[in-house]
């Protein structure tokens, strides 16, 4: 049975891409909370996925976890919905949207590994340059303002950067 749900999941792994191309990307960026959210020490980071599903309206998934001084011995899991603020996401008629583009995205973030916590969360986006249309996508100064639900408390974090890479 195992064997069997494996080869499927890598079946659709290798199907898939072409379901969401140009649209489907993977990001990588540094991760930094209040203390009250997560252990302050070490660094973070937030590896995810984001597909836009349609014009203005993006889907994302990621997780952050610890790199340091012990790796993953802290991870979060979250889902969340964007939408873009300046310009759609991508055009049907396949012509160039804006290069620049802002977002606010609303979520939810839950401990897969560590101190359990679930939190909402509201993101905002004031600088992203790119896009599905080219390839990739600079996200910078992103800031967010958490409510966990576990321990009734709002925190911060922020991302200096994130790096977003398109499957074509």
């Amino acid at each position: 049975m195992r064997k069997t749900v494996l080869i499927i999941i890598g079946m659709l792994l290798l199907f898939m891409p072409s379901l969401f191309s140009g649209h489907l990307s993977l990001y990588v960026a540094p991760w930094a909370a209040s203390p009250s959210l997560v252990d302050s020490t070490g660094t973070h980071a937030q590896l995810g996925i984001s597909y836009a599903a349609a014009p203005r309206l993006e889907l994302e998934a990621f997780m952050v976890m610890r790199l340091t001084p012990d790796p993953f011995s802290h991870m979060k899991a979250a889902l969340a919905i964007s939408l873009p603020l300046a310009t759609d996401l991508f055009m049907h008629d396949g012509k160039a949207p804006l290069y620049y583009n802002a977002y606010a995205t609303l979520g939810y973030m839950m401990t897969v590994k560590g101190a359990p916590s679930h939190t909402l969360f509201l993101r905002l986006t004031p600088l992203s340059l790119g896009g599905p249309y080219y390839g990739t996508r600079e996200r910078s100064l992103v800031f967010a303002l958490l409510y966990d639900l576990t321990n009734k408390a709002f925190s911060l974090s922020c991302n200096l950067f994130m790096f977003d890479y398109y499957f074509k």
